[in-house]
């Protein structure tokens, strides 16, 4: 659970070693082979240098956020944000363009060919209504700031996975980690069966067997279906998973032979002599069917 306000680099914290054990956290998390997800609960904030321990481009195979419709997060604080990008003199000036009023004072005060009594009157008036008005316009801005700190902001700038119910957390969570420790074992044995391949290509081979192209987005949506996929269909996923390893020791001899040919072919030989009757009668066989290429 993140809720968090920033690592300060206070004196007391720089004694007690807060900003080192934060970089421990990050250390850890960079190596970590089972997934984590990073939830910020209901009402709950993750601010400053709190976030850059937990993002999840930390360890982006691994590592998943997700925040509470009702969370916050953000490098500042809306009253921070508001207090350097709309300081006094934009709201000011945004009140001279929407209130026509102050709009008129300014506008008056602006003018050479008026008297200093006039002038005096007129700064009174103003300021008179900036009392007024930017008490309001500060509401609106901080609420403005605070609209960019929800979670609907935070998944449309890709910052976490999706937004999440407090009521439905638990489960949610239950299938999502259900089905990515089966799939992570899956996807470790497809890169030890074939060394040379992607961690997104064995995901996209993963998709294939569970669903459709037309309805591929039930594989990022549904973890409940996938899940029960997976255990339901564990024996034919790594029955493929066998021959995928089969594919790539085949591909691996023929590279052998195609690149150091006498030499495979010795190998071979000595392999054939090792095998009984029967083992060589099927290797012959095989290699009688198999299709002849010119170059």
């Amino acid at each position: 659970l993140a809720n968090w306000r920033g690592f300060s680099g206070g004196q007391r914290d720089m004694y007690n070693e807060v900003l080192k054990y934060g970089a421990y956290i990050v250390d850890a998390l960079v190596k970590y082979e089972q997934p984590v997800f990073v939830y910020i609960p209901p009402f709950g904030e993750l601010r400053g240098g709190s976030w850059v321990v937990v993002d999840p481009t930390i360890n982006p195979d691994m590592m998943e956020m997700y925040a509470d419709e009702d969370a916050r997060a953000g490098v500042l604080e809306p009253e921070g944000i508001v207090g350097i990008k709309f300081r006094r003199e934009k709201q000011l000036d945004t009140m001279a363009r929407l209130d026509p009023v102050y709009g008129e004072l300014r506008r008056r005060a602006a003018q050479k060919d008026i008297t200093p009594s006039e002038q005096s009157e007129i700064k009174a008036k103003m300021e008179q209504r900036e009392q007024l008005l930017l008490p309001v316009y500060t509401q609106i801005s901080l609420q403005f700031a605070d609209l960019h700190d929800r979670a609907g902001r935070m998944q449309a700038k890709g910052t976490i996975r999706m937004p999440l119910q407090w009521a439905q957390a638990r489960r949610f969570f239950y299938w999502r980690l259900r089905r990515r420790l089966t799939e992570e074992r899956f996807l470790r044995k497809m890169a030890n069966a074939d060394k040379g391949s992607l961690r997104a290509e064995n995901l996209a081979r993963l998709k294939s067997l569970v669903v459709s192209d037309e309805n591929s987005n039930l594989f990022e949506r549904d973890d409940r279906l996938v899940a029960n996929w997976y255990e339901d269909n564990s024996r034919d996923v790594l029955s493929k998973i066998e021959g995928l390893r089969q594919d790539g020791i085949a591909a691996q001899v023929a590279e052998l032979i195609k690149g150091h040919g006498n030499a495979a072919l010795e190998g071979v030989a000595r392999a054939l002599s090792g095998m009984t009757k029967e083992q060589r009668e099927e290797v012959l066989k095989l290699l009688n069917s198999a299709p002849v290429t010119s170059n």
